[in-house]
């Protein structure tokens, strides 16, 4: 089923025959929408966030603040693709078309994503997990307690990939993907995973980097936090080309 972004949902309940909107109410939607394209940055702001409410909204506003925080520390950056492919979300993560096929990242099992209203967020509160699609790009936000003294913290990330298709960190940090046609040739995909991010509770950018499985099953995110305590969120965001 096709996902309605934010702005297509408003209009839908502004204009359909069968649902009201009064007042206010149409003011305060306008306002909203007015905002979000305003601030261009991503598809709720933090006061929509807090009006979503209860949990939903505080993991969905703490996650918007640690990614424009990585942005501003200059440690989140978009990948770009000539010609972008749509990304969507799933009960596990983020899943697209490449030209090698579809490629999904993951949460994993244990994480059941729902989609949170009036957002292209969806979460799961019990672990702490936001999922993101814009566009060609897809975002996974974790966050994660870390205990005093804890050297390392690791984050195991799901890949999914078409049979003969390899993932494989370049030198800048991103993951790409690639595939051998034979005769020692290797076609290598547009869609990337963007070097990874982490920030503590106050904003400040950890050292983190990717570590490919040995089976290729699985994206390891690993962050220092020798010098951390509490709350750390981390992300690995692919752009589907």
């Amino acid at each position: 089923m096709r996902r309605l972004t934010y702005i297509q949902i408003v209009y839908l309940r502004l204009t359909c025959g069968g649902v009201i909107v009064h007042g206010s109410s149409v003011i305060k939607l306008i306002v909203t929408v007015v905002t979000a394209v305003v601030l261009g940055v991503s598809n709720i702001s933090a006061a929509s966030a807090q009006e979503v409410g209860g949990e939903e909204g505080s993991l969905v506003e703490t996650a918007l603040a640690a990614e424009k925080q990585a942005i501003q520390q200059g440690v989140s950056e978009r990948a770009e693709v000539a010609r972008p492919s749509k990304a969507e979300i799933t009960d596990e993560g983020v899943t697209g078309d490449t030209y090698f096929g579809e490629i999904s990242v993951s949460f994993g099992d244990s994480v059941k994503l729902e989609d949170v209203a009036w957002t292209e967020y969806a979460a799961d509160v019990e672990t702490g997990a936001v999922a993101r699609s814009s566009s060609g790009v897809g975002t996974l936000i974790q966050t994660e307690v870390v205990a005093k003294h804890e050297d390392f913290v690791e984050k195991e990330w799901g890949l999914s990939m078409p049979k003969g298709v390899e993932a494989v960190v370049f030198d800048d940090g991103s993951v790409g993907f690639r595939m051998d046609t034979g005769n020692g040739v290797s076609a290598v995909s547009e869609t990337v995973i963007s070097a990874p991010w982490a920030v503590d509770e106050d904003g400040n950018p950890l050292e983190t980097w990717y570590e490919i499985s040995a089976d290729g099953s699985s994206l390891r995110q690993i962050v220092d936090t020798q010098e951390t305590e509490g709350e750390i969120v981390l992300d690995p965001q692919i752009t589907y080309g």
